[in-house]
């Protein structure tokens, strides 16, 4: 995240300012960017390429914060959206993928004074209600301090059904993450993420030790 330069506080403080925000997203092999102004931007958001930002109605509705002062996630709101949109957001591929969102600023003459990066994170939950998309983004940082689910449970880790990881294609909507009869039964046990034999040593009597 960048600091809030000297040109930026002068441009707050002078009051012409018009207010903008960007929101960007990949779904791995594209990048898709939309502003909330009513015309198309050019901004060089990483300081030496430029792009451009279609516009689109959007809100950046709440960013939550953990007890360590560490952004936990942030919630945008899609009004309308755009037919790009709906056939990523309709398929199995985009959750887990980079978005970021930004703060700018016009000066008087509409030129862009800067912009801040306020959240990078990654697309987590959405979903879609006839044309308009809310969307859960997931902060990176904010798992550091989870504790790291085993992979000596039984169940798939995976938290996805048929997301990158899982990478199942098929016809089936529900999986119960156990390798068997699930990845099995799915033919795609390569890409189980669980301890598979944990089954079948439920019920086997283990002897520890040495016997007498």
């Amino acid at each position: 995240m960048r600091s809030i330069g000297a040109e930026f506080i002068s441009q707050l403080e002078s009051g012409y300012l018009t207010p903008f925000t960007l929101f960007e997203f990949t779904d791995g092999d594209n990048w898709y960017r939309y502003t909330n102004l009513d015309v198309s931007i050019t901004v060089a958001t990483d300081s030496t390429t430029e792009y451009t930002y279609t516009p689109i109605g959007f809100n950046v509705d709440l960013i939550q914060y953990s007890m360590g002062i560490i952004v936990d996630e942030a919630n945008v709101t899609v009004d309308n959206i755009d037919q790009v949109m709906t056939v990523l957001f309709g398929g199995p591929n985009i959750q887990g993928n980079q978005a970021n969102i930004w703060y700018g600023v016009l000066d008087i003459n509409d030129a862009v004074v800067d912009v801040l990066n306020i959240f990078t994170g990654e697309i987590d939950l959405f979903t879609i209600e006839e044309d308009k998309l809310t969307l859960k983004i997931g902060s990176y940082f904010s798992k550091w301090s989870h504790k790291a689910i085993s992979r000596h449970g039984s169940s798939c880790r995976l938290r996805v059904f048929k997301g990158k990881e899982c990478q199942y294609v098929g016809p089936e909507l529900e999986c119960g993450r156990l390798y068997h009869p699930d990845c099995i039964g799915y033919s795609n046990t390569e890409n189980f993420a669980g301890f598979r034999f944990v089954n079948e040593l439920e019920d086997k009597i283990i002897t520890w030790g040495r016997n007498t």
